[in-house]
């Protein structure tokens, strides 16, 4: 049986200090908030290009 990382993790009390933990939490949520701004600005993108799409679907080639 071998030692598996998360079992040795666990023994250890505090791996890096509050201020430390702080620092990753709010560097990991501004990560998650860009991506989630990326995210919405491509889908938002993306649903303009099908509407723009359909509207020129709709009128038709030069006005058919």
């Amino acid at each position: 049986m071998g030692f598996h990382p998360l079992m040795l993790l666990s023994n250890i009390k505090t791996l890096c200090s509050q201020e430390t933990r702080l620092k990753i939490a709010a560097a990991v949520q501004s990560t998650w908030d860009r991506r989630r701004f990326n995210q919405r600005m491509i889908a938002r993108c993306y649903h303009e290009w099908l509407n723009l799409l359909a509207e020129a679907s709709r009128k038709g080639l030069g006005g058919e």
